[in-house]
């Protein structure tokens, strides 16, 4: 059986078109699920891995948006002062509501340029946050927003 935990770096293993067969226990009773993985998967993965984060879903009501559950030592992400618990709002000036959403639009990000990132504090305030291709390259500028509403 393997942890939730470990999910997302399995799948980071995996193509798109790969079918991965899975388990899940709904309603105290065992499922089973055939998987195929489909566009954008990939890329985010690629993504999240250069940036070193581990993400998931946010799951308070009426709060949208990608939290940083981990992150990686040394990376690109601890570099610009990514925390965990950051929620990222938005990639290059696009927003998303949910994982499908992310997942595609970092299907589109180009790891050869810069990443602007959109990162709701603890504090409820937004930076935005520049990341850039080499990790010595230039400091991450960061910009200060006051808090902001999406929906």
């Amino acid at each position: 059986m393997v942890r939730i935990e470990d999910f997302n770096r399995i799948l980071a293993t995996k193509k798109i078109g790969d079918q991965i067969n899975i388990t899940i226990i709904r309603n105290l009773e065992k499922q089973k699920l055939s998987i195929t993985l489909e566009n954008g998967w990939e890329k985010t993965q690629k993504v999240m891995l250069e940036l070193g984060l581990k993400v998931k879903p946010v799951t308070k009501e009426n709060l949208w948006g990608i939290v940083v559950i981990d992150i990686t030592k040394n990376s690109k992400a601890e570099k610009y002062g990514i925390n965990k618990h950051d929620i990222i709002l938005g990639i290059n000036r696009s927003y998303f509501k949910n994982l499908k959403e992310f997942s595609e639009i970092t299907s589109h990000v180009n790891l050869e340029k810069e990443i602007y990132l959109l990162v709701m504090r603890k504090d409820d305030h937004n930076d935005y946050i520049t990341v850039t291709k080499q990790i010595g390259e230039q400091t991450g500028k960061k910009e200060e927003k006051k808090k902001t509403t999406h929906r």
